[in-house]
């Protein structure tokens, strides 16, 4: 990241497109959804995306509930991720 600050934004941006054009475009989006072997047939696929609630949010705008995630899993054994909470640069800002 401190060698390359504007790829994360532009990463960012990418994500935030693409949720948004698979929303707008949902008969598009059931083609490659069928292509990537995610879903074997484009009806469902297309019929699924509306109630999918695909969006992007940044992490930070959900840190608090990152958090109360990942306590669950550290809660039930801390091994799962890694032994250890993440620290507060965790999250990008």
């Amino acid at each position: 990241l401190k060698h390359k600050p504007g790829l994360v934004e532009r990463i960012i941006k990418s994500y935030t497109y693409s949720s948004e054009w698979v929303n707008r475009y949902p008969d598009s989006a059931a083609v490659l959804i069928v292509k990537y072997g995610i879903l074997p047939d484009t009806a469902v696929a297309a019929h699924a995306i509306p109630g999918s609630n695909l969006r992007f949010v940044r992490a930070a705008e959900k840190e608090n509930e990152i958090e109360d995630y990942l306590n669950v899993f550290y809660k039930l054994n801390p091994d799962i991720i890694g032994g250890k909470l993440p620290d507060e640069d965790f999250i990008y800002r």
